[in-house]
This record gives structure tokens, C-alpha cells and sequence, in this order.
């Protein structure tokens, strides 16, 4: 039987990254795509309705602001990010001299307690995701940890409160259900214990005793 693949609805504005997506990992996935970011909604419902909702969503998070120039601002904040680019592959090896990731080694060393099986753990950087190796972002995906932005610019107090709060509820929801999950199968886990023992009572070679309970209630 084959193994089921993981559903992922993708939604970009931009066609060349869907293309790119799906051609890396259709193989691994399941892939449904939208380019309209205002209609994610009812295409995501009607992927329910047919029976295929969704395992994972993935959003890109700025989209085109309508108006006659558009193309011409396109092309300035793609020259710009490329800029950008240009500027990490510059700051990387400057920053790796001065620097090393030890947060990801606590976090492995952490993972390691079984207390802390699920509890959320945060990297809070400034840019610091950004100048992380492949191997270091699997290491960090792969051990359930998550991050939070430390720029005064980007997010305020309010901000972080709201993400630690958002991961805390999380973590006690996850909690609650493995919980409700494990005294639902104790209590069936006891009654087939009770029921195989009663049985094999009434069925086995007590039957002196059995015939005697029978005789008295019978």
C-alpha cells in the first residue's frame, strides 16, 4: 500500500516560484497551488469539501499592490533585494568570524530531556536565520523549534507577548489532547483487563468456585 503524502495548498503571486516548488517537491507531496492570495479562502474550503484538506499552508506574505506602475516598482524592489542578497553573501563570512550558532547546540542538548519533548523553544535573533547554514536550519526544523524576531523596528513588546502566548497555548492545547488520549485508553486498557480476567474466571478451572457463585445467584 503506497504511503500517503502530505497535502500542501501554496499560494505565491508569482508563478515562477509555485513552478519551482513543485518541480522540488511534488514527488514528496501532494501539491495544490493559487496565485490569487484573495481567494485562498474558498479554495482551500472547496479542497475540504472534496475531501482534500489541506496538511500544511503556505502563504507568501507580500503580494502586488495594484496600480498603473506597478511593473516599474517591481523592478526596483527586485533590484533592491538583490542588493540584498549581495549584501548577506558579503556580511556571511564576517559574521561566522565572529560568531558560531551555540543556540543550536543547546537546543539538541535540550531536546535530549524528555520533560521537553514538546515544549516550544525559540530562537530569538536579530537576523541570525538569515546567515544559518542548510544544515543548521534542518537541525533546527528537524528538533521542533521555532524562532521570534529580536528587532525593536519589526515587533514591539505587545508583538512578543502575543508569540510566546501563541506557542504556550499551543503547547498546553497539544498537551490536553495527548492527555484526554492516554485516560481514554487507560479506561479501555482496564476494561479488557477486568473483562479478560472475569472471563477466563467463569471459564477456567475454578469451576468448584464458579459453580458454587453460579448456584448462589443462580
Amino acid at each position: 500500500m503506497p504511503t500517503k503524502r502530505n497535502r500542501v495548498f501554496y499560494c505565491d503571486d508569482q508563478q515562477e516560484f509555485i513552478d519551482n516548488f513543485v518541480a522540488s517537491h511534488s514527488k514528496e507531496f501532494e501539491i495544490h497551488t493559487s496565485l490569487d492570495i484573495s481567494s485562498v479562502k474558498s479554495e482551500v474550503q472547496k479542497l475540504i469539501d472534496e475531501g482534500k484538506a489541506p496538511d500544511i499552508i503556505l502563504l507568501d506574505l507580500f503580494h502586488p499592490k495594484a496600480g498603473p506602475d506597478f511593473e516599474e516598482r517591481k523592478r526596483l524592489a527586485k533590484q533592491k533585494l538583490e542588493e540584498l542578497s549581495d549584501k548577506i553573501r558579503e556580511i556571511r563570512p564576517f559574521i561566522d568570524d565572529a560568531w558560531r550558532p551555540e543556540g543550536v547546540d543547546a537546543l539538541l542538548e535540550l531536546r535530549t530531556i524528555s520533560k521537553l519533548d514538546h515544549v516550544p523553544i525559540l530562537f530569538y535573533t536579530q537576523r541570525g536565520l538569515v546567515f544559518l547554514s542548510e544544515k543548521k536550519l534542518v537541525e533546527i526544523y528537524d528538533n521542533d523549534s521555532d524562532w521570534m524576531l529580536k528587532d525593536s523596528e519589526a515587533s514591539s513588546p505587545i508583538t512578543e507577548r502575543a508569540r510566546i502566548n501563541q506557542m504556550v497555548s499551543r503547547y498546553h492545547a497539544n498537551n490536553r489532547r495527548t492527555f484526554t488520549l492516554m485516560k481514554g485508553f487507560g479506561i479501555f486498557f482496564a476494561s479488557a483487563v477486568f473483562t479478560t480476567v472475569v472471563n477466563a474466571f467463569f471459564q477456567g478451572p475454578a469451576t468448584g468456585l464458579r459453580d458454587w457463585m453460579s448456584g448462589l445467584f443462580g
